[in-house]
């Protein structure tokens, strides 16, 4: 088993300005999830109204937080990959998540 020693800092890098991808193309995106109030409230307006009764399930604060944090961020993500507002598309939830 060989073992990675690398500052963290050095293993993530800001994304471009333009995101596309193609294959065989893997992109991981990795963010922190405690966030200030203004950035929480921001990202709270592009969750779907189902997000929103999600995120009001959670009994504890931070979990509730983390979540808009988390499900904002993917929104964000993905509208800047297809090029369309985080508020203008919608999951589908099955068996397992999809994009509609």
């Amino acid at each position: 088993m060989t073992t990675l020693a690398i500052a963290p800092s050095t293993l993530w890098v800001p994304p471009p300005a333009s995101l596309s991808l193609s294959s065989p193309d893997v992109h991981l995106w990795c963010a922190a999830l405690d966030r200030a109030g203004e950035d929480i409230l921001q990202l709270y307006q592009t969750l779907s109204d189902d997000e929103r009764d999600r995120a009001n399930r959670f009994h504890f604060e931070t979990d509730q937080t983390r979540f808009i944090v988390a499900r904002g961020l993917l929104r964000n993500i993905l509208s800047r990959y297809l090029n369309l507002d985080a508020k203008h598309f919608n999951f589908a939830t099955r068996a397992t998540e999809s994009l509609l």
